[in-house]
């Protein structure tokens, strides 16, 4: 048996040079702006991959594996995690970028494999000025690959006041969030279903 693992795919030839191309464009934009590269085990502890985020979906998804000293393991889901041991000890702000393969345990689609190429960029102990950075420097690496960029900003302050305004209690509201950050695996019909039927108020 040769075929690969339902989820997993090979690349070769053509594709393969376009995704190394790709690569090498985005690494020498990030490497411009001042970011520092960082490589991480695609292995890790299962309770540190899980960390505190046992309720999110995409952790209820790692991979998780067990090796010889019976010792619980998992394959790393994304990068984030592991920012919490690299920022340990670096003088902030800390810009550091990564792009490796992330594994997920999930259905199957045409645009959705189990393994996958992540591309982190992160500034701990950011300012106002390293967040338009990041948002500058995104547009650039998109133009040089002759894509058209859409740029969507996140305003936490502005969820909260619209939590707020549907009565959202306290305790409901990280799992809100959740569910609109679902919006384009799901799509938005399902993503009201959703806030409708667990938290958001009838109108009168």
């Amino acid at each position: 048996m040769t075929e690969t693992v339902k989820g997993f795919r090979d690349y070769t030839g053509e594709e393969a040079e376009k995704r190394t191309e790709v690569k090498k464009v985005i690494e020498a934009a990030f490497e411009q702006y001042g970011f520092e590269p960082a490589e991480t085990p695609i292995i890790e502890y299962e309770q540190f991959v899980r960390g505190e985020n046992k309720e999110d979906e995409a952790v209820s998804d790692i991979f998780k594996l067990q090796d010889k000293g019976k010792r619980e393991l998992a394959l790393r889901y994304e990068f984030t995690f592991q920012l919490k041991r690299l920022m340990k000890n670096k003088k902030l702000p800390y810009k550091r970028y990564q792009i490796g393969e992330v594994f997920r345990d999930e259905p199957v689609s045409s645009n959705r494999l189990r393994q996958f190429i992540q591309c982190d960029v992160d500034v701990v102990g950011s300012t106002v000025k390293d967040e338009a950075e990041i948002l500058a420097l995104s547009s650039e690496i998109f133009n040089k690959l002759g894509i058209e960029p859409i740029i969507l900003i996140n305003n936490r302050a502005l969820l909260n006041e619209i939590l707020d305004d549907n009565k959202i209690k306290e305790s409901d509201r990280l799992q809100v969030l959740r569910e609109i950050d679902k919006y384009d695996k799901i799509g938005e019909s399902q993503v009201k279903i959703n806030l409708k039927k667990n938290w958001c108020r009838e109108s009168s």
